[in-house]
Parts: structure tokens; sequence; C-alpha cells
């Protein structure tokens, strides 16, 4: 399986939300999709340190933050497509 990354031609990205960026204890992240998902929180070195499924009844979810380094993360969304989405996110303490 190849993984492609989703531009802004395509709406993917656009379904989701992530707030407040920079976090201090919780990140919210809010969805519109009709697919099931997942999701996953990656450190500044690539690993997946939370990962959680989505599905299509969903609205959004809460990550606790605060138990994590400060620095930069990514939150990774993909469809079982295997298209993806990727935003950056900044954890502060």
């Amino acid at each position: 399986d190849t993984l492609t990354t989703i531009n802004e031609k395509n709406n993917f990205g656009n379904k989701f939300h992530l707030f407040p960026n920079p976090s201090i204890n919780e990140l919210t992240v809010k969805f519109d999709i009709n697919e099931k998902c997942v999701l996953h929180l990656i450190d500044a070195f690539g690993k997946s340190i939370y990962q959680k499924e989505i599905f299509p009844q969903e609205e959004q979810i809460s990550i606790t933050t605060s138990n994590l380094s400060e620095g930069i993360y990514f939150i990774n969304i993909e469809n079982e497509k295997k298209y993806s989405y990727k935003k950056k996110i900044i954890i502060l303490k």
C-alpha cells in the first residue's frame, strides 16, 4: 500500500480542524467525515505516540497533551483509501 498526501484540491483535509494550536493541556480535533479514519499523534522523531479510530458518527475528540514534552508534533489522519491529512501542532508548557 502507498500513502498519498492530500493537497488543497481535495476535500479530505478541509474536514478536520485542530485547536488550540499551540496547545498546553488539551487538543481538540473536530471533523465532519462520512468514513472511518485513523488519527495518529506523531512526535518530532516520527514515532506515533497516540492512535485512535474515528468513526463517521463522531464529531470531535480531545487529546490530553499535558503529559507531552514541549515541542512540535504532527496529527496525521488517514482514511481506508490511504489518503492522509497531516498538520503540525505545537505543545507548550
